[in-house]
């Protein structure tokens, strides 16, 4: 009967151990049960900030592809303006030497008119007359053909 009771003893410390492994494997088994549960939660969380930074990308994208075919945009209306400046220069440059010409010829015709003018050759007493009315008329023209000079210089 020893034995027997030796042998109930041992079983009941194996026992005992085994409902000790069993509520130690139950803890650890709450624990990674916990565990796993939180990292589900970052999981989410993080699946959540992926998909928010994932919108926020694709709103980027499309802004920079907007802002880019603006971009294309406005450098095409600047060549094209540029260009338009560069031909009205030349129209401007244009108008200057025709204009230029057309003033040094007429005051040279003018000047020699005068000079050579038999009203003034035969009068000398009204050249002081004529010289002042032909110096009157020069001056008004001088005048109109800087105005027509500026108003092109606005162009």
């Amino acid at each position: 009967m020893d034995k027997i009771r030796e042998k109930l003893q041992g079983l009941r410390v194996e026992a005992d151990e085994a409902i000790a492994r069993a509520e130690a494997a139950e803890k650890k088994n709450k624990d990674y049960e916990q565990e796993l549960l939180t990292k589900e939660h970052e999981v989410t969380s993080l699946t959540g900030k992926v998909q928010r930074l994932e919108d926020e990308l694709d709103k980027a994208e499309t802004n920079l592809k907007e802002t880019s075919d603006r971009l294309k945009n406005i450098d095409v209306k600047a060549e094209h303006l540029e260009k338009q400046v560069t031909r009205l220069e030349q129209e401007r440059d244009e108008w200057e030497k025709k204009y230029e010409v057309r003033f040094s010829i007429s005051v040279s015709v003018d000047l020699f008119l005068f000079v050579f003018s038999p009203h003034s050759i035969m009068n000398a007493d009204d050249d002081d007359d004529d010289f002042q009315e032909m110096n009157e008329k020069y001056k008004a023209s001088k005048l109109e053909l800087d105005s027509l000079v500026q108003s092109m210089e606005g162009l």
